[in-house]
Order: C-alpha cells, then sequence, then structure tokens
C-alpha cells in the first residue's frame, strides 16, 4: 500500500496527466486518470473526493463503451458506499458492476478469459459478504450459487464445449460471431473515439444482449451460459431431493477493509441459514494447500490439519447440521476449497471423519435446469397408480386373494410389466480399461476392476485393451446407463505427460503426451468438449477410475468440477471421478464394493461410496478418499 507522502505525490501526477489528456480529448485515457485519482482519495480515507472522481469517471466510460473499466468504477462506488454506511447504494452499485462482468465473461475469447476471471472475482465477494451482514441470506445465496454456475459455464466456454442441438451449437456460434464485433468495435473506440463509433457499438451490443435473452429462452440446454438474473431461491430449493442438505463454503477474502471469513451456507428444501467463519486467509489457504499435498503423498501427520479444517467447515454448524438430520449431505465447494475431499475432516471430539457422520456427495451448483432436479420420468413412475390400475382391470381383488408363491410371483410379474424397468434396474454396464498396454499408459488393475463388474453385473459390456476403441465407445456409450471408463484421462489446460504425471512443456515428449481435456482409447483420444454429441440422455452414472482429474491444475481446482458440469450438460446423472492418482489395488477395492452395494444391497449411489470408503477406512485416506461422487446421489 502507497504510504501517504507518495499518494500525495500520485495525484500531483495524476492532476497534470488529467490536463493533458482533457486538452487531447482523450476521452478514454480521462476516465482512466480520474479513476487513479479516486481510487487514491479513497485510500487517503477521503470518500467524499473519491466519490467525486468515481462520478465524474462513469459516464465517460460508458459513452467510450469501455465496459470493464464501467464495471469496476461500479465497484468502487459500491466499496465507497459500503464504508460510508449507505448499504443499499452499494449493493445497487456492486450488483450493476457484476452484472457488467457476468455479461463480459460470456464475450470473452479463450486466449483471455483467465487472465480476465482471475482479476475480476472481488465484486461477487464484497456483494455477498454484504447482504450477509445486510441479513439478507437469500439473496447472498443466489448470488453465490449465480457466480458459481458462470464459473462453470467458463469452463465449458474455455475448453470449447458443444451441444448436441445442431440448431442450438448454430445458434451459439452465430451469437459468438456478433460479440466479436462488439469487441473489435470497443477496441477501435479505445483506440480513436468518435460518437457516431459510440453510438454503433452501444447499437450492436444491445441486440447482442436481446439475442442472449432469446437464446436462453429457446434452448433449454445452454440457457445458463446465458444467464441474466439469479434463479430465485425458491426454485433452488425446490430443486433439492428430500432428505438432502447443501453445504456451500464460499470464502470471503481480499476485500478492501473488511475482516476475512468463510461464509457456510446450509440450505435444504425448507432451509436456509449462513453462518459466517473468522479466518486468517493466507494461514487457511495454506492449510488447504498444505493438506492436499498431505492426502496426496500419504503423510501421516494428515490430522494435523484434518482437525483445523473441520473445525473451521463444519464445527461451526454441526448442532444445526445434525438437528436437520440429512440423508446425504451435498458439498458444493468453490475455489480452493475443491482440492481435497471433506470426507477426510476430522471430528477430534468424535475422534471420527465426516465421512463416518453422513453420507456425502458433491454438487457442481444448485439449478433448477439440472437433471439433479429434473429427474427422467421413466425413473419417477407414480406408485399410488398401481392398485387403480388394478382395479380398473378387475385384478385388485384377485391379487389380494392369493397368498401362494404362485399368486405372488404373478403379481410382481404384473406390476413389472406396469412399472418402467428403470424403477427397479437390470445393471447393464459398458466399460472400457486399458487401451494402451505399451508403457506409460498401461493400467493392468483396472482390468481387475471390470473383471470384478462381470462378475457382478454379468450382461454388462466390457472392452479391455486393443478393443476399447473410440468407436465402440461412441457407439454404445447412448445404449447402457453405467460407464465405467478405467482410462487416463488428462483435464489440465496445458495436456498431460504421462510418463511422469506432469504438465508438458517440451513438445519433443509428444509420444507420452495427451491433448487437455481428453480420454484415451486404443486407437485415440475422445475430447470431453463433445460429450454432449454422446447422446447420453439415460445414463446414470459416469466413472472415471483411473484420470488425473484434478493433477496439476490451478489453485482453485476448476477441472474437477468443471468436468463433472460437462458430463451433466451431456445427460449423465452423476459422475465419479478421483481427485488424484492412487494405487491400482486401492482403486479397485473400493470400486468393486462400490459396485457390489448398489447391484446387490439396492444402496443409493451416495450411501454405496460411502460404505465402501468405510471398508478401508481403517488406511491412510491416500488410499479411499480420492474417488468422490459428483452429482444426483440417487
Amino acid at each position: 500500500m502507497l504510504l501517504t507522502p507518495y499518494r500525495t505525490e500520485a495525484l500531483n501526477y495524476y492532476n497534470q496527466a488529467l490536463a493533458i489528456r482533457r486538452e487531447v480529448g482523450d476521452r478514454p485515457g480521462e476516465a482512466g486518470t480520474l479513476n487513479n485519482i479516486g481510487a487514491v482519495y479513497y485510500a487517503l480515507g477521503n470518500q467524499t473526493e473519491a466519490l467525486n472522481y468515481y462520478n465524474q469517471a462513469l459516464p465517460i466510460l460508458r459513452e467510450v463503451g469501455n465496459r470493464s473499466g464501467e464495471a469496476t468504477t461500479l465497484s468502487n462506488l459500491g466499496a465507497v458506499y459500503r464504508d460510508t454506511n449507505q448499504p443499499d447504494k452499494a449493493i445497487t452499485y456492486w450488483e450493476d458492476s457484476l452484472n457488467i462482468l457476468l455479461s463480459l465473461r460470456g464475450e470473452l475469447q479463450k486466449d483471455f478469459r483467465e487472465t480476465f476471471l482471475e482479476t475480476n472475482r472481488g465484486p461477487a465477494v464484497a456483494l455477498v459478504d454484504l447482504l450477509i451482514d445486510q441479513n439478507q441470506p437469500q439473496r447472498a445465496f443466489e448470488w453465490a450459487n449465480r457466480v458459481t454456475t458462470y464459473e462453470l459455464a467458463d469452463y465449458n466456454r474455455l475448453i470449447g464445449v458443444r451441444v448436441a442441438n445442431p440448431e442450438a451449437q448454430a445458434a451459439i456460434d452465430d451469437w459468438n460471431n456478433q460479440h466479436q464485433q462488439v469487441q473489435a468495435l470497443r477496441q477501435q473506440l479505445q483506440d480513436d473515439f468518435s460518437e457516431a463509433l459510440a453510438d454503433q457499438m452501444r447499437d450492436l451490443e444491445a441486440q447482442v444482449n436481446q439475442q442472449a435473452e432469446t437464446l436462453a429462452n429457446s434452448y433449454p440446454e445452454i440457457a445458463e451460459l446465458f444467464e441474466i438474473e439469479p434463479e430465485d431461491l425458491s426454485q433452488l430449493q425446490a430443486s433439492l431431493p428430500s432428505g438432502t442438505v447443501v453445504l456451500q463454503p464460499v470464502l470471503l477474502t481480499n476485500i478492501q477493509n473488511v475482516p476475512d471469513s468463510i461464509a457456510l451456507f446450509l440450505l435444504s428444501r425448507d432451509h436456509l441459514s449462513v453462518q459466517k467463519v473468522p479466518i486468517d486467509a493466507d494461514e487457511f489457504n495454506d492449510w488447504v494447500t498444505d493438506y492436499r499435498q498431505m492426502l496426496q503423498s500419504g503423510d501421516s501427520d494428515y490430522l494435523t490439519l484434518a482437525t483445523p479444517l473441520y473445525d473451521h467447515l463444519i464445527r461451526p454448524i454441526s448442532e444445526e447440521l445434525e438437528a436437520l438430520n440429512p440423508q446425504q449431505l451435498a458439498i458444493i465447494a468453490t475455489g480452493s476449497l475443491r482440492q481435497f475431499p471433506f470426507e477426510t475432516l476430522w471430528d477430534s471430539q468424535e475422534a471420527t471423519f465426516l465421512l463416518e457422520q453422513y453420507p456425502i456427495h458433491y454438487l457442481t451448483r444448485l439449478s433448477s435446469r439440472s437433471r439433479l432436479a429434473n429427474p427422467a420420468s421413466s425413473q419417477t413412475f407414480p406408485l399410488w397408480l398401481i392398485p387403480l390400475l388394478l382395479g380398473v382391470l378387475g385384478l385388485g381383488a384377485t391379487l389380494k386373494q392369493h397368498r401362494t408363491l404362485g399368486g405372488t410371483l404373478i403379481a410382481a410379474a404384473f406390476v413389472s410389466a406396469l412399472v418402467s424397468p428403470r424403477l427397479v434396474p437390470g445393471y447393464r454396464v459398458l466399460g472400457f480399461a486399458n487401451p494402451q498396454t505399451q508403457d506409460p499408459f498401461n493400467l493392468p488393475g483396472t482390468e481387475a476392476e471390470v473383471d470384478a463388474l462381470l462378475a457382478l453385473a454379468p450382461d454388462s459390456q466390457i472392452y479391455r485393451q486393443d478393443s476399447a476403441t473410440l468407436e465402440q465407445f461412441k457407439r454404445q456409450s447412448p445404449r447402457h446407463r453405467y460407464l465405467h471408463l478405467a482410462t487416463h484421462g488428462c483435464f489440465q489446460q496445458l495436456g498431460c505427460c504421462l510418463s511422469g504425471n506432469e504438465i508438458c512443456e517440451d513438445q519433443d515428449q509428444r509420444e507420452t503426451h495427451m491433448e487437455a481435456n481428453t480420454l484415451l482409447f486404443a486407437d485415440g483420444e475422445y475430447p470431453l468438449a463433445d460429450a454432449a454429441l454422446l447422446g447420453l440422455e439415460d445414463t446414470e452414472l459416469v466413472a472415471l477410475t483411473a484420470c488425473q482429474t484434478a493433477l496439476q491444475t490451478n489453485r482453485d481446482g476448476d477441472a474437477i468440477m468443471g468436468m463433472a458440469y460437462v458430463w451433466e450438460r451431456a445427460g449423465a446423472r452423476a459422475l465419479m471421478a478421483t481427485l488424484w492418482n492412487v494405487d491400482d489395488a486401492a482403486t479397485e477395492a473400493v470400486v468393486s464394493e462400490f459396485y457390489r452395494l448398489m447391484m446387490q444391497e439396492g444402496l443409493s449411489k451416495a450411501e454405496a461410496l460411502r460404505q465402501a470408503k468405510l471398508s478401508q477406512v481403517q488406511s491412510h485416506p491416500y488410499f479411499w478418499s480420492p474417488l468422490i461422487l459428483i452429482g444426483d446421489p440417487r
């Protein structure tokens, strides 16, 4: 932070620059300098002068079409109004800033997106923090959820995800082309401002914004890429299955003049609460990073961090959580909290893992448009209709009178004919294992996984080694509700060098290199961006048990949730994937028990995975914890 003498000197130079920019008619430069002067006054604690200069900058930025600068200035105004105890104005300005930033995120081309996202997170955090302080938890959650959804949409845009509907894809392509024209006009305005060009840019921008709204209303499958308003809380709560409680921790850090904290949102169909837990941001981030490394390396001292993380993320809400008595606990992990499995958090008072307290799964976000909120009709046959149908057909009394084995079988057969086969499914899994047996791609342990699968579900279709081809994957995937892909996957933005499990920088290593966001098959790599073209509308589960889903990813761990979001948008109800590479035998043990419990014992996906992990819980979490379930737990 600048010391006061340096700030005074900065003001002197900014004021000299301001006079020159006004003299030469440099409107964009004038607005930037006004903003800088306002920022210096804000740092000096002179809110009145800060407000004066920000308000001078704002109309000029709008005039020249600098929407990013406009968003920044609106955010600056929000901070001034918060600090001068005008929370309603602060909320309005931050919401306006965020709406612009989210719109700009949709326009950005791949080359600029990541840098933009890293430098424009402040208004969202500040807004959520202030809404909580103003006792508006509903609005705070809506905005936190909206920003989370946009992060997932950003990941989709970053890897160029496609949609199955050709008409919708053509509309997206046309929208992107229009946005590029808007961006080009904005750049022209920055370089050579004119009123005529500004008017042209504003007209085109209005057309493109209207086009986005039309697309969102016309094509449900792409609506979340064009969100205009936050979803209403009542819709979000109605999207939750009965018995599910959602925990969404949101880091509220690096807000100027505000202490760091974590907001713990707890949500069910008829409940919403939030608690802010104070933290030291640097210390907490170190805990998260170090804890991930300890789990991934098998460090025996992991409880030294599993305990304080539990104390910050779970203990403050533990009594409330116990009172809600969830059948399943859903975690929406955001930011750096995506790096580790919450199952491993350690309750030192009860000497138990969180896994031992609740069945845990993860959600990418809440949405009334998601597969979680909209179960397939074939899975929700109204059972109350069965007696009515039996009565209409004159069979009700007959079935009641026959208690013999034969009568029971006839009744069962009749009911089975009425109810969709998906109600009590016969498990047929499509499995792929060890598609390339040469080093460094060889995964011999994965063949044991699919052997165990075949023993449990003899009707499954299994492809190993050379037969595990892309063609079979594309052809067979739509015909199976369960896809088990025990193959390498690379979800790192720069690609993967499998020989060293690290990001490739040397292009001479192409023989051991996988392209980013791909799955490996015997005859090539499948791009994740094309998942929606597979036809997975009836897919219950996609299991990726040998993929580098979060290895060497960025600090915020976008890959694991972004990848799950891609599969969800492609039609899959849930994804099972690993947070890091683990021992073949340990994975095979957990995976095999998971399938046994689900197929033979009839447990839900979440409970089956929980029990499978508990069977290994005496070993280090390195072995049992990295396999997580994201999506519908049922």
